[in-house]
């Protein structure tokens, strides 16, 4: 895998890390919101299947039936994101830093599978075998994204049901969502 590759890696980490502390966990409090839940479990899935390609990926070569497998994943990835497009905008308003957000990582990824899947399809025409690969920092920066991404998974599938009830009443204004009129808790 070339450092082209690697650095759209990290910088898709980068965007992803953004896009889910400053929009969904801060601005849009999604987690919060009962109606987000379907959104919410899509991105659960999504995170998890991140955690794999990001653990895999960054310290083996995978080869035969292993490679296609991680082709499927990939493929499966871009399923669910184009089913969160429409969640997304079937249950909520994005706002315009979020929506640009999301064009720019769907942009990335398509930069990344670009230059991924070949590598992946030579891969897939060795025998079936796992070797170790390291990509120097850049495998050490991919190492502890699998770990948020599993407790985002986790958090993101558990806190819409344990949040359905909480905090009734008047919200606490004090995000720039809520004085806009939006749901902030």
């Amino acid at each position: 895998m070339t450092p082209l590759l690697w650095i759209l890696v990290a910088i898709q980490i980068a965007m992803g890390a953004f896009d889910t502390f400053y929009h969904h966990e801060f601005t849009e409090r999604l987690a919060w919101r009962p109606s987000q839940r379907h959104e919410l479990q899509l991105h659960s899935v999504r995170n998890m299947l991140y955690a794999l390609l990001f653990l895999v990926l960054g310290w083996l070569e995978v080869h035969g039936i292993l490679a296609i497998a991680i082709m499927a994943v990939l493929v499966v990835e871009v399923v669910i994101t184009l089913m969160d497009f429409v969640e997304e905008d079937l249950s909520r308003k994005l706002p315009p830093s979020e929506r640009i957000n999301h064009t720019l990582l769907a942009i990335n990824y398509g930069a990344i599978l670009v230059l991924l899947v070949p590598v992946l399809i030579g891969w897939a025409m060795l025998p079936t075998a796992v070797a170790p690969a390291f990509a120097g920092l850049l495998s050490l920066f991919a190492t502890p994204r699998p770990l948020e991404l599993r407790y985002s998974a986790h958090e993101t599938l558990l806190r819409p049901r344990a949040s359905h009830g909480w905090r009734a009443g008047r919200p606490r204004r004090w995000s720039r969502s809520c004085q806009r009129g939006r749901p902030c808790w």
